[in-house]
This record gives structure tokens, sequence and C-alpha cells, in this order.
């Protein structure tokens, strides 16, 4: 699915590093388009029924990222 065939309510989560914070965890860029504004937002969003749902391509970097701290600690 192309940038433009994506739903409305699909929403990227913005990265919170200093020098990614203009970019999703997914990569997109985020200058001008809402985003989730962390994980817990995104997170907190879902648990609370919201209509808003997580980019699927950045909830699986995030778990990427999660399972390889996992493992390296």
């Amino acid at each position: 699915m192309s940038e433009r065939e994506r739903p409305e309510y699909i929403k990227c989560v913005r990265q919170m590093h200093k020098d990614r914070e203009k970019q999703s965890w997914c990569g997109r860029s985020l200058m001008q388009e809402w985003a989730f504004v962390d994980i817990d937002h995104a997170a907190y969003s879902q648990l609370n029924g919201d209509y808003l749902l997580i980019c699927p391509e950045c909830l699986a970097k995030i778990i990427e990222s999660l399972k390889w701290q996992e493992e390296t600690q």
C-alpha cells in the first residue's frame, strides 16, 4: 500500500531520539503530519479503544528493537 492509499486512521509513532525526532519509527518524515508522540502514547491509545491505529511498519520496527535489546542483555 502506498503512502497515498494509507487510511487516515493509521498513524506513525514519532522517534524520540534527538537526531530522529522528525521521523517515525518506520522512517517516514513527519514534518507535516500528525503522529503518536511516543510509544506510550500509541500503546495507551490502543488500550483505550481509540480509532487511530499504529502504523504496522512502525509497530514492526518497535518490536524488532525491543527483541534486539532483550537479546543483547
